[in-house]
């Protein structure tokens, strides 16, 4: 609220029309991906304005070296896969009343009759150098 954008006529306007719009389809969360940036802060502001309760859903491996990055600061539930990832914002002291442990949501089935292909090469991953993690 210290940005001096947010008191002017054209941000209010925007604020109170995103308030209607979400106060008119009424749905009964906002879900996000993330509450780290602007966009997704606004949308919380805006549900919370009219009474929508708001979850942000895990969306990566989360490492204690980084916690600085930690979602589910704004939102008002924080989804994780798990244990290990609720002891990460747990050693954070994060709000643990927000955290909901979802698990992973598919029944892992481990199959003997792999048909192999050694011409594919499948790299999956996070760009954990973006944050400087070792």
């Amino acid at each position: 609220m210290n940005d001096p954008l947010l008191i002017s006529k054209n941000a209010s306007t925007l604020i109170n029309k995103t308030i209607k719009i979400m106060k008119s389809v009424s749905p009964k969360f906002l879900l996000l991906a993330s509450d780290c940036l602007f966009v997704e802060r606004f949308l919380i502001y805006c549900a919370r304005e009219a009474g929508i309760k708001s979850i942000c859903i895990q969306h990566g491996i989360f490492l204690s070296r980084i916690s600085r990055f930690l979602d589910g600061k704004y939102a008002d539930y924080m989804f994780l896969w798990g244990d290990s990832q609720a002891n990460i914002y747990k050693n954070n002291e994060f709000d643990m009343k927000k955290i909901r442990i979802i698990g992973y949501p598919y029944n892992i089935v481990n199959s003997k009759n792999r048909i192999s292909d050694k011409k594919k090469v499948c790299i999956l991953g996070q760009p954990y150098e973006t944050y400087k993690a070792e």
